[in-house]
């Protein structure tokens, strides 16, 4: 799993990178066209300065003409008006007739700088043109450059991952294996045997003395676990069950008549007993649920009928 996390991480940043540089280059193909689209209005605009300019010296030149020739005619009205007879004036000559004006020199002087701004523009969108030719077809190779690594990663994660696949096929091989090994050794091994009544409990105590004498030996901490354990074994259907059972095996009916929980009724108190707190113990740790109230209870109750109960105990009832 880990080698499969790398591998996903590695073409995520791989992804990503290639991502950056698409970016960047439609970036960089957006600036182009801006530009070129620049340059197109500037061309356009220079077009229409140029075109206004000329009609604008049309328009002078047509309106120098016009005051030249009122200026011509007003010494003829004056003399008519007068009753004076013209005098014939000798024409003059071309050459100072289309002598051109200052206004018409500058708009000629215009013209010249538009056209001229005009090739400059055109030579702009040419170098512009070539310059987005060449950007062009180097993106296209950077995109094929790219395409080529992803179809490449993409090749190196399949393989990645058919041999983790492979690895999974035989670490389950080998845990199936590993588990049938240690089937055949735990099956080739000796089974425990349970710890035999006489190892804790030679029997039935018949006699207080013989009681006192078990709950003295249980001042030792090994006896004392010991004995916990062999009463929790006992086990029962419920928790009164277990207690009646218990009490069974540690004494017999007699002995236990002679006893009461707290010592009343001139008897002796079996929760003085180191006995009492094992039993308690060994109750508690089948039942969890239970508390020491409980188990109190179902010990005196045990007690109480214990005198009235036949020698052969019968079989276990959930309540006296």
């Amino acid at each position: 799993m880990t080698a499969k996390r790398l591998a996903r991480q590695l073409y995520t940043k791989e992804w990503k990178r290639a991502r950056r540089e698409v970016l960047d280059v439609r970036a960089l193909v957006r600036a182009q066209l801006d530009a070129e689209d620049a340059a197109d209005r500037a061309e356009k605009s220079a077009q229409r300065r140029t075109g206004s300019r000329e009609d604008q010296a049309v328009r002078c030149t047509a309106r120098a003409g016009h005051a030249v020739q009122e200026a011509d005619q007003q010494p003829r009205r004056l003399q008519h008006m007068a009753g004076i007879q013209p005098v014939e004036t000798e024409e003059q000559p071309d050459e100072l007739m289309g002598e051109p004006t200052s206004s018409v020199r500058m708009t000629h002087d215009k013209e010249e700088e538009a056209s001229d701004l005009a090739v400059l523009i055109k030579r702009m969108l040419l170098g512009i043109k070539e310059h987005m030719t060449r950007g062009m077809e180097a993106i296209e190779r950077r995109l094929d450059a790219i395409e080529r690594s992803l179809d490449a990663m993409e090749r190196r994660l399949d393989a990645i991952e058919r041999s983790l696949e492979a690895m999974e096929r035989r670490m389950e091989g080998m845990e199936k294996k590993s588990e049938m090994l240690v089937a055949a050794v735990v099956s080739n091994l000796p089974q425990p045997q349970p710890p035999q009544q006489e190892e804790v409990l030679l029997g039935q105590c018949s006699t207080v003395e013989e009681l006192e004498e078990l709950d003295r030996s249980l001042s030792l901490p090994d006896r004392r676990n010991q004995m916990k354990r062999f009463l929790g074994r006992l086990g029962g259907a419920n928790p009164g069950a277990a207690v009646r059972r218990i009490l069974r095996q540690v004494a017999t009916n007699q002995v236990l008549g002679q006893y009461s929980l707290r010592g009343r009724r001139a008897k002796k108190a079996f929760q003085n007993l180191a006995l009492c707190k094992v039993i308690m113990e060994a109750c508690m740790q089948n039942f969890p649920l239970m508390k020491v109230a409980d188990v109190e209870e179902y010990i005196g109750h045990a007690l109480k009928f214990a005198p009235h109960r036949r020698l052969t105990a019968p079989q276990d009832r959930t309540a006296y």
